[in-house]
């Protein structure tokens, strides 16, 4: 059992019985009073639970953990940092900038993919092609139309998930959307767009068959970093959304005439990336 489904039912069981125990969820679990203690730790910073001496209860003062509510709890901005949410935001915020009404969108997987899911605006008419399966409540809560890619399900990092097919290209030939927006995990000048999981890479090869212009939203700690697979080199992405980026790699997409859109830098994390882009 994945992380994410355990805490939310642990949070069921808090919301039916109003206290649990971590010896009582470690024998319903299998897993070690360890891993128990750590789940109701996170789990507390939500302040829906209050921990205690062995276990934990429902804090009834809050509303209850009803099956949509914990999903909130337990979405990708839940163990986020205040300054890490402020940063992807403001990528997204440029992003949507480039959205127009009635839009036919790919949408990848990731943090930022889904919080500019969640500010895509509902009467712009727009349908959505993706594979993250993180961001499909906000879209289907929009009344967005939207299109989901099926396959294994997959996350590298536990909080967003996605899926992907290892054949994609018959699934896709049929689809033709105007535009794509997503994040990657690397973006180097020699290694081009790069990302960790093989499953992720089978969607993100089949991109340039299906789009028109293409949007990588890349917070300042992916310049330079190199992933396990690569995807295609910079030259194939029209533009790039950044805060802060290296002056070899700004030099680079202008002398290629690759588009730049700078965001806005939340102050708090000016000096942050300024040292993590020397």
């Amino acid at each position: 059992m994945l992380k994410k489904e355990r805490q939310l039912k642990i949070c069921q069981l808090l919301e039916t019985n109003g206290y649990v125990t971590s010896g009582e969820l470690s024998r319903a679990f299998q897993v070690s009073d360890v891993t128990i203690r750590k789940d109701l730790d996170e789990l507390s910073k939500s302040k829906y639970i209050e921990r205690t001496f062995g276990g934990a209860t429902l804090v009834r003062s809050q509303t209850p953990v009803s099956l949509k509510s914990s999903g909130n709890i337990l979405s990708a901005y839940s163990h986020m940092s205040p300054e890490k949410h402020a940063m992807y935001t403001a990528l997204a915020k440029k992003a949507l900038a480039f959205v127009e009404k009635s839009d036919t969108i790919f949408l990848g997987s990731g943090t930022t993919c889904c919080i500019f899911a969640d500010l895509l605006p509902k009467h712009y008419h727009l349908s959505v092609v993706t594979n993250n399966l993180s961001a499909l409540s906000s879209l289907i809560e929009k009344g967005i139309n939207t299109f989901l890619i099926g396959g294994e399900v997959a996350t590298t990092n536990g909080d967003t998930y996605f899926s992907s097919i290892a054949e994609p290209g018959h699934y896709l030939e049929s689809i033709c959307v105007n535009k794509a927006f997503t994040s990657c995990y690397g973006i180097d000048v020699n290694a081009g767009i790069t990302v960790e999981s093989v499953i992720s890479s089978y969607i993100f090869k089949a991109l340039p068959n299906i789009h028109r212009t293409w949007y990588v939203m890349a917070s300042p700690e992916k310049y330079g970093r190199v992933g396990m697979y690569k995807i295609c080199s910079i030259d194939e992405v029209e533009k790039i959304i950044y805060q802060t980026i290296p002056s070899n790699f700004y030099d680079y997409c202008n002398s290629h005439n690759i588009g730049l859109a700078q965001a806005d830098c939340p102050p708090a994390e000016q000096i942050f990336m300024e040292k993590t882009c020397d």
